[in-house]
């Protein structure tokens, strides 16, 4: 019998590297000894499923895979909130189990893809280009650029609205923001988690296959965020405090809540300017700092005889 050998074992007296420390950070050791372990995992046996052949299809050709077992595309696209009014009410296994699995992979392949990508990048650096490819935001916008929308069994009355206020908010976005995303759009949430719970799907259906799982979610996150394209972008929060300093104001960027939305507040001589949220706190700051330059013009002049 063959041994199963993870690469994660070091020499005990050879420090990791700070890059390697954040593959780490996001679940490496874990998912790799996972994947070992599941490396002889007996294949699917061919699962019933009450989707139309049509959807599956569709979803399909949006993947670019054809999954050998049906059900998981079935679980990956039903919400909790979905049943069966022709059986009584029963219930269908939801996404959560695979939403779960799919944003640790998905984090997994692109903190692996940004490690090989820049070797010689720190952490500092790498985690602002992962929170910018795989934000709630961005995941919402591959989810409606793609229509998985429309797949999406579920039995909640204002989704539909919802999607298409975030699609409206989305296209009056230009393209350059749209590559650097700043949280500055409220984004149906069932959306990202449709997207991470495909990409579990498809993961369990690769027989726990990472590097594949890559190859197909690499495709349908374009276009993905580069080291360039943060250079190319101003840096707000630098910005914000330096333009206030030079008129002789205090500017400050405060936290007002954490958690699954975080608000951040940018304040002028201790006077709130603007808001930002996102789920990502730090771009939830770059959004809050990005609005108050807007708003700082028009504010220095209302309050220079104040001041």
């Amino acid at each position: 019998m063959d041994s199963l050998v993870c690469p994660v074992q070091e020499e005990e007296s050879s420090p990791w590297s700070p890059a390697l420390s954040f593959c780490f950070w996001f679940g490496f050791a874990f998912l790799v000894i996972k994947s070992c372990i599941c490396k002889r995992r007996k294949p699917h046996r061919e699962a019933k499923t009450n989707m139309a052949s049509s959807t599956i299809r569709a979803v399909e050709e949006i993947l670019s895979y054809r999954f050998k077992d049906k059900s998981l595309l079935e679980e990956a696209l039903t919400h909790s909130s979905y049943y069966n009014n022709n059986n009584n009410g029963e219930s269908f296994r939801s996404y959560q189990r695979l939403e779960f699995l799919g944003d640790m992979v998905l984090g997994l392949a692109l903190s692996k893809y940004l490690y090989l990508k820049y070797p010689s990048l720190d952490p500092g650096h790498l985690s602002p280009l992962h929170d910018a490819n795989i934000s709630n935001e961005k995941l919402v916008r591959v989810a409606v650029r793609h229509h998985l929308d429309s797949y999406i069994r579920h039995n909640i009355s204002d989704f539909q609205s919802e999607v298409k206020e975030f699609a409206r908010a989305a296209r009056a976005i230009s393209q350059e923001d749209d590559k650097v995303l700043y949280g500055s759009i409220k984004a149906p949430n069932i959306l990202a988690d449709i997207v991470e719970s495909l990409a579990g799907a498809i993961y369990v259906d690769l027989n726990f296959n990472l590097q594949k799982l890559w190859v197909i979610f690499e495709n349908l996150l374009e276009p993905i965020v580069t080291l360039e394209d943060l250079q190319q972008q101003p840096e707000p929060v630098r910005t914000f405090f330096e333009q206030c300093q030079k008129q002789g104001r205090k500017p400050d960027i405060k936290r007002l809540s954490s958690g699954e939305n975080n608000i951040v507040g940018a304040y002028v001589d201790d006077v709130l300017v603007a808001l930002g949220s996102s789920d990502q706190m730090d771009i939830a700051r770059r959004n809050a700092a990005k609005l108050a330059l807007h708003e700082l013009p028009n504010f220095m002049a209302t309050n220079i005889t104040e001041h």
